[in-house]
């Protein structure tokens, strides 16, 4: 009985620790894929403008993270659309003075553009 209980509580701590880093990873991961997101964001406004509907940056999008692949590529990038769409959602949302500061200054754009997902993910 007592190595029963033993084995239960081992095994229950085993998958706690798991699951655990398994989270941990996905929260990385998320952070990551926002702040490459929010980078190509800020690059696409800066040359196509930031005075477009949400439907017209997502091409762009595209192009840079798939077409920027190179032929010889083993882990090639995909698009995210839902990350992507995120990302565009949270840019068009900042107001017009952190839009034109973002056309000249890429570590405000992303840090303006981090700061809006972090808020629109709370909401």
């Amino acid at each position: 009985m007592k190595k029963s209980v033993t084995a239960i509580l081992t095994v229950g701590l085993i998958l706690a620790v798991g699951g655990s880093a398994i989270k941990s990873h996905r929260d990385k991961t998320h952070k990551e894929n926002d702040a490459y997101y929010s980078s190509v964001m800020c690059v696409i406004a800066q040359r196509q403008g930031s005075d477009h509907p949400a439907g017209y940056y997502l091409p762009y999008f595209n192009k840079v993270i798939e077409d920027g692949n190179a032929s010889y590529a083993l882990d090639r990038k995909t698009l995210d659309q839902d990350e992507a769409k995120r990302v565009i959602a949270a840019y068009l949302s900042l107001d017009a003075a952190q839009k034109a500061q973002s056309q000249g200054d890429d570590a405000a754009c992303r840090a303006a553009v981090l700061t809006a997902l972090n808020t629109l993910h709370r909401d």
